[in-house]
Formats: structure tokens, C-alpha cells, sequence
């Protein structure tokens, strides 16, 4: 594979810098000047690599959403051949499954502008579900005697339980609550083992 081309590096760079931009000022006050600043470029390049605001969100909700979905296949990927399903809650409840403040926050400011940019709402939304299909394939591998809807139900409370605790970790909860959000997904896992047993 050959390297990436100066217009996918400086993109990328610039979608970097908008986020963490979005980050610390909301989606309105990610201003193109402070997106050039960040990024270490002329403001008129920003429309050059990015276009104009309409065009430069729809690049960042493409941005946020490759790196969420890349994300979840590294975590399938990551997997053990053995004892799957607590290692994907080791991943998702663990160090590793805690996602950055500012990929956080620049995803809660895209799902509130969702009503102005409704790409934003389908792009989230569809990698949500992606993630829940690919934990519920997982969990549909791993317990062949549970029913699909029952796999479908525990990967569909193993995310959100993931979600949830993720999205309270900018405010440095106690750390007692993702141990409880731990065994809560575990409480999942018990209902699909108890159709193998």
C-alpha cells in the first residue's frame, strides 16, 4: 500500500485540528480561524481541502464515523480465539474501551446539531448500529444455543451500558461506576450463558 498523498495527510490534519476545535468550542464556535490556528494553516486553505462550513461538517461527520467504525473492528479484531465475550468486555470496560475527552465531546456537539445537519444524526446512528451488529454477531457466535433476539437484546444493553459510562468519563465519575457498568454487561453475558448450560 502506498503512502498517503499530501492532500490525504494535510485533509486529515485539518480534520484533526477541527475536532479538537469543536471539542473546546461547540460546533458553532469551531470558527474557521481557529481551525487554522490549530491546524497550522492559512484560513483559505481550510476551504481548499474542506470547502465551504456545510461541506467542512459533513467532512468531519465522515471523519468522527470512519474512526468510530475502524474502531470497532479493531476491538472484534483484537478478540481471542477463546472466552470472546469477556474480552470484548475487558476492551469496551476497560483502559483501552475509554474513548478520548475530545472524541467525545465533538460526537455529543454533532448529535446536538443533528437537527441542523442530519448526516450527522444518520452517520452517528449508523455507526451505533454497526457496533451493536458486530457485538451481537460476536455474542450469537459465542452462545449457539441462546435465540438471536436474546443476543440481539445483551449486545444492544452491553453497548449502551459502554455508551453511557463512556460518555460520563469527561467528567472523572467515581471509579466505582465503571466497575458497576462492568458487572452490569456481565449480567448480560449470564443471561446467554444460561442457554448453554
Amino acid at each position: 500500500m502506498g503512502r498517503p498523498s499530501l492532500q490525504e495527510q494535510r485533509t486529515a490534519e485539518i480534520l484533526a485540528a477541527y475536532e479538537i476545535c469543536v471539542a473546546r468550542h461547540g460546533l458553532d464556535g469551531a470558527t474557521q480561524e481557529r481551525i487554522a490556528a490549530e491546524a497550522g494553516v492559512k484560513r483559505t486553505l481550510l476551504r481548499h481541502y474542506l470547502g465551504n462550513k456545510e461541506e467542512m461538517v459533513e467532512s468531519l461527520i465522515k471523519h468522527v464515523v470512519a474512526r468510530f467504525n475502524s474502531e470497532t473492528d479493531q476491538m472484534i479484531a483484537a478478540l481471542p480465539k477463546a472466552d470472546r465475550p469477556k474480552a470484548l468486555l475487558d476492551i469496551l470496560f476497560g483502559p483501552l474501551g475509554i474513548t478520548e475527552t475530545a472524541s467525545i465531546l465533538t460526537i455529543n456537539a454533532l448529535g446536538a446539531a443533528s437537527d441542523r445537519f442530519p448526516k450527522a444524526r444518520t452517520g452517528l446512528l449508523e455507526a451505533i448500529a454497526r457496533m451493536q451488529t458486530a457485538v451481537t454477531k460476536e455474542l450469537c457466535a459465542s452462545y449457539p444455543d441462546a435465540p438471536k433476539d436474546q443476543c440481539q437484546v445483551a449486545a444492544f444493553g452491553i453497548c449502551h451500558l459502554y455508551f453511557s459510562i463512556d460518555s460520563l468519563m469527561m467528567l472523572e465519575p467515581p471509579k466505582g461506576w465503571l466497575v458497576q457498568a462492568r458487572e452490569a454487561a456481565d449480567i448480560h453475558l449470564a443471561m446467554l450463558e444460561g442457554h448453554s448450560q
